[in-house]
């Protein structure tokens, strides 16, 4: 039961796509109540109790000839505001099985489940002073319920069961995650006990004489020039000294 916004058409898709959906009759009196006055604005006239016929049908005969004839009105009198308001009905149909319901015991009007949420929730939730957080507020809507409908015994029943399988659920999620830690635990004692018992092998140093003999620099050296190097004296032939003379 509900007046047929889009938003609880969403609402009621993401938690019970199959459940069976009523439109507000009163909802649905009042989009029509507006058609007819759209149509008499724009010249039309309609019958002094129009609208108590039209409902008449839809509550006991359905939906089906009452948008047959605002559909005529439609097209005999063009208006946006018209053409939205038969667009929201003719999108509804399904919804509007007044009849169908009827037989079923189902209600059509939105009144009983309004006064529930007064008596039910508001007076619960809405005491003097009262401050709620939001975790809070479904375990007592359920406790609530079941006081309303009497099904006290058997709520508490299934809420105790459902908070011993949390409890029994949390407590295996910590023992593995507890397991999980100490493996890893092991693992990294493990590698370092390996290091321990087996130290790196230090590689050989070559002895000092196969080490290659340090060059040491000549005479002729300049540590001023280094890249202009004085080149090497050539040592004396004997005679040629002899031979100057």
């Amino acid at each position: 039961m509900q007046d047929g916004a889009e938003w609880l058409q969403g609402l009621v898709d993401y938690h019970r796509g199959d459940a069976v959906r009523i439109l507000d009759f009163a909802h649905a009196d009042e989009y029509i109540n507006e058609i007819g006055q759209a149509v008499q604005a724009a010249g039309g006239r309609l019958p002094a109790r129009w609208l108590e016929g039209v409902l008449h049908r839809l509550k006991h005969q359905g939906p089906q000839r009452v948008l047959a004839h605002l559909s005529w009105l439609t097209a005999r009198y063009p208006s946006p505001t018209i053409q939205e308001k038969l667009a929201y009905l003719q999108k509804r149909e399904a919804h509007m099985q007044y009849p169908t319901y009827q037989q079923a015991g189902w209600p059509i009007g939105s009144g009983s489940v309004e006064s529930a949420n007064k008596v039910v929730v508001e007076a619960r939730l809405k005491g003097a002073g009262m401050r709620w957080q939001r975790q809070n507020v479904n375990p007592m809507l359920v406790l609530r319920n079941a006081v309303c409908n009497r099904h006290w015994h058997e709520t508490w029943t299934a809420a105790q069961a459902h908070r011993r399988a949390l409890r029994t659920s949390r407590r295996q999620a910590e023992s593995q995650q507890r397991l999980s830690s100490a493996f890893w635990t092991l693992v990294s004692w493990g590698v370092r006990l390996a290091r321990l018992s087996h130290p790196p092998v230090p590689s050989p140093t070559p002895p000092a004489s196969a080490q290659p003999p340090v060059r040491r620099l000549g005479a002729g050296y300049s540590w001023r020039k280094p890249f202009l190097r004085r080149p090497p004296s050539t040592p004396a032939v004997p005679g040629e000294a002899s031979a100057k003379k």
